[in-house]
């Protein structure tokens, strides 16, 4: 399967953190399905582990951080994003997430961003077969898929 992570995703999923975001990544990776992101996820996601409160939170160095943007990009597909696909999500911040995944041609767009679910958003999704998603339900699904 071929899975997008978006930022809020990958934030507790790094390397110290823990429970269902960082139990998806690996099961997903160990089990040899797709990762896909963007350069303009990645940037995204760096940016945020560098704000002072999660890094206090999850105890990242400059260091950790330098190693799972590392990690990331050398286990992940990536992939350039078309910016010119036209989506119908509000928040201007949330659309190179679904231009990421519909880039990548994924199954699931795994998210708990509630501006995803909204139905013109996952109406959208759905017609191009992309599966909007939380953490805790894909996780469930690819456990089942053994």
């Amino acid at each position: 399967m071929r899975v997008t992570l978006d930022s809020t995703i990958l934030v507790r999923a790094n390397h110290l953190g823990s429970g269902p975001a960082r139990a998806l990544l690996l099961e997903l990776l160990d089990r040899g399905h797709t990762l896909v992101l963007s350069p303009s996820i990645l940037e995204e996601l760096e940016r945020v582990l560098h704000y002072p409160r999660l890094m206090k939170r999850f105890a990242l160095t400059e260091e950790d951080i330098r190693e799972y943007m590392t990690f990331l990009s050398a286990s992940a597909e990536i992939v350039e994003v078309d910016s010119s696909l036209i989506t119908p999500i509000r928040d201007p911040n949330d659309v190179h997430v679904l231009q990421t995944a519909i880039s990548g041609r994924v199954e699931f767009l795994c998210t708990l961003d509630q501006h995803f679910k909204t139905d013109p958003v996952s109406s959208f999704a759905s017609a191009i077969g992309i599966t909007i998603i939380a953490d805790l339900d894909l996780l469930r699904r690819v456990r089942r898929t053994q």
